[in-house]
């Protein structure tokens, strides 16, 4: 669905926007915005939302291209928002990933967890 393929791209999106919060931007995420750029092109070549500007035209089309910069763009600022507004935890992660150099999934759930459990916790962090 077209909800999966955003989420995707998000997932994609989400290392470059990290670092672009919290230093630099390191090269890279080239390979991770050509994967999210894919998701986009399937969401609109497959017509998985019917209201996107793309009307079945060429692939080269310009509004093909368009509504598939549309789609990176607006994941992008979703994945921006939501790790500017988790920021704490966010730092936390780096902090512990840079300390052990690796992170297993339960460990950056345990983090998320202690966050969300703390008082004035962001309700959208889980």
């Amino acid at each position: 669905t077209a909800r999966v393929l955003r989420n995707r791209i998000e997932v994609c999106l989400a290392g470059r926007a990290a670092e672009e919060l919290l230093s630099e931007p390191t090269e890279g995420s080239s390979s991770d915005f050509a994967q999210a750029r894919a998701f986009a092109e399937r969401i609109i070549d497959e017509r998985l939302e019917p209201n996107t500007p793309y009307v079945g035209a060429a692939k080269s089309s310009r509004k093909r291209e368009a509504a598939i910069e549309s789609i990176v763009s607006s994941c992008a600022k979703r994945v921006r928002a939501r790790l500017a507004s988790n920021r704490a935890c966010l730092e936390q992660v780096v902090e512990q990933l840079l300390h052990h150099r690796v992170l297993l999934q339960n460990d950056v759930e345990v983090i998320i967890r202690d966050f969300a459990q703390a008082p004035n916790s962001n309700p959208h962090l889980t």
